[in-house]
């Protein structure tokens, strides 16, 4: 039997690639699923944390649902439906306040995202919910961030975003 996907550990999503070909070889690089980027082209990065509740869907479910169930109630008492169609409205006040408990409920996402400006210009953003890759990806780029005095060409996550 093979093993399940959940007890096998997960590859990561990143690698740091030394290729070699008959001609001598290309630049170590970072590869980010289909995108390469050369180390040496690595000007700076930065690290951000976004932590954010998804419940807008929920809460929008929930205000469509009570908006029907309001809309059966004003059909019966202004226009003289049947009564019968409370039960159509019970129905969707029920389902209404089951959409907000769960947006109430709902926990948070936190996703970590490293910008990596390239000396060209651009900013490539590796996102991911695991801290621990983020980390790793980050110790492995940091050889590469040295200048010839020792510093770091780290910026703070507001430049490297702009």
């Amino acid at each position: 039997m093979t093993k399940s996907l959940a007890f096998e550990a997960r590859p990561r999503s990143w690698s740091i690639v030394t290729d070699q070909n008959r001609d001598g070889g290309l630049p170590a690089g970072l590869q980010i699923g289909s995108k390469r980027i050369l180390l040496n082209d690595i000007e700076s990065m930065a690290l951000e944390t976004v932590t954010e509740r998804d419940f807008k869907g929920l809460s929008v479910i929930g205000a469509l649902f009570g908006s029907g169930a309001v809309l059966f109630v004003l059909l019966i008492t202004v226009f003289d439906w049947r009564t019968r169609f409370l039960i159509g409205s019970t129905f969707l006040g029920a389902l209404a306040l089951a959409s907000f408990a769960e947006a109430w409920r709902a926990n948070r996402i936190t996703l970590h995202r490293l910008h990596i400006r390239i000396k060209s210009g651009p900013i490539v953003v590796f996102a991911s919910a695991d801290a621990t890759e983020i980390a790793d990806l980050t110790s492995a780029l940091q050889p590469w961030l040295r200048l010839d005095d020792g510093t770091n060409r780290r910026v703070p996550p507001d430049r490297a975003a702009a």
